[in-house]
């Protein structure tokens, strides 16, 4: 437009491809400072979606871990109540063993008792029997010969 006009002066030409280049300066700027604006604005949202994704890794791997000493805390529980089951049946049994142990030692010690208590009572019997004939004698001899007589 100004080359085209040849009555313009050369500083008015200078001027105005001073002020172009000076438009074309701060327009450069202004899109070097957009270009700068969004590659913050990017990056920013990049190192957020990467603290995302590394804080739900960690999440995860913390849930996993969790899980697993839950897992392992349950399994020692599942162990250690079937222990207890198994001692309790143990101690069981052998209670019940001790008990019909017991129960035949009774019963033994009775019938011996008994045993011995009749042995006793019949030696004892025999005993005064034999004293009671002895004493019959005793007396039958010390007795008059008439009244033995009588008495056969």
């Amino acid at each position: 437009e100004l080359s085209e006009n040849q009555s313009t002066p050369k500083k008015e030409k200078q001027e105005w491809l001073s002020k172009q280049k000076e438009n074309i300066q701060h327009f450069q700027a202004e899109e070097e400072a957009n270009l700068l604006r969004r590659q913050r604005q990017y990056l920013e949202l990049e190192c957020r979606r990467f603290k995302r994704r590394i804080l739900i890794a960690r999440h995860n791997v913390e849930q996993d871990l969790t899980r697993e000493e839950l897992n392992k805390r349950q399994t020692q529980k599942d162990l250690e109540h079937a222990m207890l089951l198994r001692h309790h049946e143990s101690m069981q049994e052998l209670e019940f063993r001790h008990l019909g142990t017991i129960q035949k030692m009774r019963a033994e010690l009775i019938r011996t008792q008994h045993q011995t208590e009749l042995t006793n009572q019949l030696e004892y019997n025999k005993r005064r029997e034999r004293e009671l004939r002895r004493k019959h004698v005793m007396e039958v001899r010390q007795q008059p010969k008439s009244l033995k007589v009588n008495y056969t």
